[in-house]
């Protein structure tokens, strides 16, 4: 997990998930993420070069992102799915596969995200930020 420091006499600081607690709506871009940036999906048998990510807020130096996997995880409540024309809306004809954006958060810098490859509907935002703050 990764910490923010603050002036807390442990010196630990808060679970940075504590910044969900306020979250309105998440910032609801898709991108592709170089994968050597990440955590998740880092023990593949066949490396990939990008690896899609929802944007769950961006500020300047950092983005914070759920990582997204087509491996059927529907009936696994670490991940939410994100249905085509109702969660997301793709940028290019979507190919048929399933998404699911794990709630397991990263925290990287930006320059890793490339040009982004779909949007999430305002309504698909707030129901990604209720099912962040059920599950953190």
């Amino acid at each position: 997990m990764f910490i923010v420091r603050t002036s807390s006499t442990e010196g630990l600081g808060e679970p940075i998930a504590s910044a969900f607690a306020d979250l309105g709506w998440a910032h609801g871009s898709v991108y592709p993420c170089d994968q050597a940036a990440l955590m998740f999906g880092n023990n593949r048998k066949i490396p990939v070069e990008t690896r899609p990510v929802v944007s769950v807020r961006k500020d300047g130096a950092r983005a914070v992102i759920l990582p997204c996997t087509t491996k059927d995880h529907s009936a696994d409540p670490e991940f939410f799915e994100l249905v085509n024309d109702i969660d997301v809306w793709w940028t290019k004809p979507w190919d048929g596969r399933r998404s699911f954006a794990c709630r397991r958060y990263e925290v990287l810098d930006p320059s890793h995200l490339r040009k982004a490859i779909g949007i999430m509907p305002q309504p698909a935002r707030i129901r990604l930020a209720d099912w962040l703050k059920e599950r953190w």
